[in-house]
């Protein structure tokens, strides 16, 4: 064989190598940026929006995600702040727990009036679930970090949107469509039962909407603005 073939054969193997590792290292995050903290005005209401890359906003969504057009919806009056983050899960000892995400310990710093939270999406993984009594008691420690600050923000719990799995193929990054539906789902309408909570249901509102998901997994523009409109109407 040519040393030219080899070399070619060479390059386009690290090629190949280095695309991988930035798949890997972006569906961890590692490539992701904290979201710039919006500053707080006087006489404003603080609200914190809580959770995973739904949250977030994946992909082009990164200054498009709900949080950020909520905020425009809310006007002047509020202060919203994103501090979702990829992959992150409520159980603290998932692979990605938000306990130990620097976004968590700066939503507590926020001082949220309001706080807006929703996981579950990578809590349902095969390797991180644990069973709806240990998500709720997982979630509730989260909540109830919140609920001891000085604000005792008013707690709204989303439960998660439903996740499909595209032309055939399976759901993405191994989340389980089923235990979001028929767990996770239940869980978080009871705690809001049990304890309190405005609830909000994002798996109906999302339910038979495919279309709004850009890889059955991760809302779209429009998907993100039906997320921030739903809100809205419980918020304001």
């Amino acid at each position: 064989m040519e040393p030219y073939v080899i070399a070619l054969i060479a390059i386009g193997g690290f090629a190949l190598y280095l695309i991988i590792v930035m798949v890997c290292l972006y569906e961890k995050g590692c490539l992701v940026k904290i979201h710039p903290m919006n500053k707080h005005k006087e006489g404003q209401i603080k609200v914190a929006c809580v959770g995973d890359s739904i949250t977030y906003g994946s992909y082009h969504l990164t200054k498009r995600n709900y949080p950020a057009v909520l905020s425009k919806m809310l006007g002047a009056g509020y202060c919203v702040n994103n501090f979702g983050f990829s992959g992150r899960t409520a159980m603290k000892d998932g692979d990605m727990p938000y306990v130990k995400d620097k976004n968590y310990k700066n939503s507590l710093a926020f001082m949220p009036d309001k706080v807006i939270i929703m996981f579950g999406t990578n809590d349902s993984k095969p390797y991180n679930w644990k069973g709806a009594e240990a998500f709720k008691t997982n979630l509730l420690e989260i909540i109830n970090a919140y609920k001891a600050l000085p604000t005792s923000p008013e707690i709204y719990l989303l439960a998660p949107s439903p996740v499909w799995g595209l032309k055939g193929k399976p759901v993405k990054f191994d989340i389980d469509a089923e235990v979001i539906a028929k767990q996770i789902r239940t869980a978080v309408k009871e705690m809001c039962s049990d304890y309190g909570y405005n609830f909000i249901d994002m798996y109906s509102v999302f339910d038979n909407k495919p279309e709004l998901f850009q890889d059955g997994v991760h809302p779209n523009v429009a998907g993100a603005k039906l997320f921030a409109e739903t809100v809205y109407a419980k918020v304001k």
